[in-house]
Formats: C-alpha cells, structure tokens, sequence
C-alpha cells in the first residue's frame, strides 16, 4: 500500500466526489514534488560516480598524446574545472533542460537519448503487455486450479522463469530459434520479427514474476469469508472469481507490475547489447565504455523521470480500483 493511501474508511458519497478529486490533485502535486527530489537525488549520484570511474580524455585521444594536449582538450570540456563548479553548472544545465554534450559524439546528450528513446519504448511496451497478457492469466489459472494440472504446470515454469537471468534467456533464443531452427533474425530492429526474440528475454523474468504474485494474490482472497459467503448463497463460482476475487487481488498485482518496470529498465542493458537493438540501454553501455558522463546521465535521468511517472499513475490507479483507498489522507 503506497504512503498517504488509506483503505480503512467506507467510499465517498456521490456528493464528495468535488473534495476526492481536490485530494488526487493535492496527491499528484505532492508526487510530482518528490519526484523532483527524486531526481535530483539520482543525478547526483550518477554525476559523483561518472567521475570516480577515470579521465574520459585519456580514451578519447590515441596512445603518446603530449600532456599539453590532452590539458587543453580537459580545459575545452570543462573537466579542468573544481568538481564543485561542474556539479554547479551541470544542476544550471539540467532546470533548464540542458544535459550537457556528449564528449564523444559532439552532441547535445539529450538529443542522443531522445533519438534512441522510441526504440526502447518500443521494446519495454512489448515486453511489459507480454509480461502482463501471458503472467496473470497464468498466475489467475493456477491460483483457481489450485493442486490441479494447470497448478503443476505453472509453478515449475515461474521457478524457471525468476532463476534465469536475461542474458542467459536471451543468449539460449539466439541458440536454438535462431542459429539451430533459422525462425526469426538474431539481431536488428524495424520489423515484428526482430522484436520477438528481445521482448522474450525481456519479458522472461517480469512474466515470472507476475505470474507468482497473481497466484497468490488470487489463493489468498479465495481463502476470505466473502468468498465462502457468496458461495453459501450460490452465486456462480465465474462470477465470484469475476466480479470479486479479481477486482481485490489486482492492487497487488499492479503493485509487482510497476516495480517490475525497474527491472525491465535495468534489463535492456543487457537485452539491447545481445540483440544489437539500438535503444538507451546499449547506448548507456557505450557511454560508460567510452567515459561519456553526459550520456550517462542523461540516460539515467530518463529512465528515472520513467519510472517515477510510472509510480505516480499506479497511485491514482489504486484509488480508481479500490474507492475505499483515499490518496492524500494523512488523518488519523
């Protein structure tokens, strides 16, 4: 349950509906407050870091350079400077939406990002409605056919699912669907059937995961005295599951997905370098290869801005799910 949410109170009347959708604005405003910190918080430690990782002139000039040169090369990107003053001028750069320049490729850092910005999008959409159309029927099904052969099927495939890390899912895809049955292309972007392989290995480990959580999820309402009392008066058991149990077991649910988006960020690092798909994550691994710190940062200041954007509309939706859950109640 999110902080400032309470679900210890019966639903708003109808004529409250002016002062519950004043608290969502107050919610969403205090929100986007702290994701502003947030933010700040996270480039400030990508900005100390980058610059503990060592001197990006020394890879960017060849080996026996003169020491005059590469000072006069440090003086032109600034990297002479107090770190002080670079950490003042990157916050200046960064209110006005100004990240900087990439060292190496001579461009505005941003622009890099939002060039390769669509192509991830692209591949995290995928991965997440996959995770999502295929991990909760699933979890649902063996949750209702609990003991039975759906139950069986599915836990040994979750445990396999959360044991195996991307690379390896993705590094198997390329093994036998694309080297030993020819199926589908190993590499590149722009067509359906180069985005199967790396939205698989993506969406492994999320579908896993969700999958897990709706199984209990929907084992632990099942065990609830509404359920037992609908069922005494003879309410259909699909209606039961569909009007009831489901309605409950999906804030938890929403719950793994939004953080899953976490692990969905982190994973196409990986994911985009094995299948050379040019999104942010390979573009983050070359930046850090290279020593490009604006890139760096810039990468993980969008994926930040991403994921606590996405933490925001899974609040609200909490509220639209479950009408006793009041955002932005502090009240004892």
């Amino acid at each position: 349950m999110p902080a400032g949410c309470r679900r210890d109170r019966p639903p708003r009347p109808r004529g409250g509906l002016e002062d519950r959708n004043a608290g969502v604005t107050r919610f969403v405003t205090v929100r986007l407050l702290q994701a502003v910190i947030v933010l700040w918080g996270v480039s400030t430690l990508v900005f100390a870091i980058a610059r503990l990782s060592g001197d990006p002139v020394a890879l960017m000039v060849p080996q026996g350079t003169p020491p005059d040169v590469m000072a006069r090369m440090r003086h032109t990107l600034g990297l002479d400077r107090p770190v002080y003053e670079q950490y003042g001028r990157f916050l200046l750069g960064l209110v006005r939406g100004d990240l900087g320049t990439s060292y190496v490729q001579d461009a505005p850092a941003l622009r890099l990002v939002l060039q390769r910005l669509p192509y991830t999008a692209e591949l995290g959409v995928a991965a997440f409605g996959l995770a999502l159309a295929a991990g909760m029927p699933l979890g649902v099904a063996a949750g209702i056919d609990r003991g039975g052969w759906v139950d069986r099927i599915a836990l040994p495939f979750m445990l396999i699912g959360q044991a195996m890390p991307s690379f390896w899912t993705g590094l198997l895809l390329i093994l036998v669907v694309s080297v030993d049955w020819h199926l589908l292309p190993s590499s590149g972007s722009g067509s359906l059937a180069t985005l199967i392989l790396p939205a698989v290995t993506l969406a492994w480990l999320s579908l896993a995961t969700i999958a897990r959580m709706s199984r209990s999820a929907v084992l632990e309402e099942l065990d609830r005295d509404y359920v037992r009392t609908a069922r005494a008066k003879g309410v259909a058991p699909r209606r039961v599951i569909l009007r009831h149990v489901l309605r409950n077991a999906a804030l938890p649910i929403i719950t793994v997905a939004t953080l899953d988006i976490a692990n969905l960020l982190g994973g196409v690092v990986i994911t985009e370098s094995i299948f050379a798909w040019p999104g942010i994550g390979r573009l983050a691994l070359e930046a850090i290869q290279s020593r490009d710190y604006t890139v760096v940062q810039a990468v993980v200041l969008v994926g930040t801005t991403v994921f606590v954007l996405a933490s925001v509309v899974t609040d609200v939706l909490y509220s639209v799910i479950d009408p006793r859950i009041e955002l932005g109640d502090t009240s004892a």
